[in-house]
């Protein structure tokens, strides 16, 4: 026997060492292959009770910030939980339903699969918006508050130069932009 055999997957395929928050086109390979450890289960518990009982007690200081050292998976998590929030289709299954796979046997199995039932209820949700926020965006003494909505206005499809997005707004109507429903 080869030691390739004793993998699901090909070893020799292309993996990206770089996550990148906003490429979605590695989306179904990054949910089937998610390695969910005991801390990040712990940590998905944490997040959608947070998350869920927000829905249940209006509140409107709520965020989430994760942190970490430089590739200790903070990206990775980031994009794995925006893909559960959305619960988009994926090559013809639900997000949940792929990522399901990754947390069969864990110990927590039960407590992820109710949290992330809970937030089917939640209505609030038409898309998850994942902001990659590094150092290099506050070399020019932004303020995180205008970092983040430059970051806001580039998934709109707006630009980010605040002066030409204000212009868009008032050329574009809002069923043109995406995810007109946030803005």
């Amino acid at each position: 026997m080869k030691i390739e055999e004793l993998f699901v997957n090909k070893i020799d395929r292309y993996i990206d060492p770089v996550i990148k928050i906003e490429d979605e086109k590695h989306s179904l390979q990054e949910l089937e292959e998610y390695v969910v450890t005991d801390k990040i289960a712990e940590n998905l518990i944490k997040f959608f009770e947070k998350f869920n009982e927000t829905a249940v007690h209006e509140r409107k200081d709520i965020g989430v910030w994760i942190s970490g050292f430089f590739g200790s998976g903070k990206s990775h998590f980031a994009k794995i939980l925006g893909y559960l929030l959305e619960n988009k289709q994926i090559d013809g299954r639900t997000a949940r339903d792929i990522f399901k796979n990754r947390i069969k046997g864990l110990e927590n199995e039960m407590d992820i699969k109710g949290s992330l039932q809970e937030t089917l209820k939640i209505k609030a949700i038409p898309s998850c918006i994942r902001l990659n926020l590094s150092m290099t965006s506050f070399q020019k003494k932004k303020t995180i508050s205008k970092t983040i909505y430059k970051q806001f206005l580039k998934y709109q499809g707006l630009s980010d130069d605040l002066h030409i997005a204000e212009l868009e707004q008032t050329l574009y109507p809002r069923e043109n932009t995406r995810n007109s429903k946030i803005r």
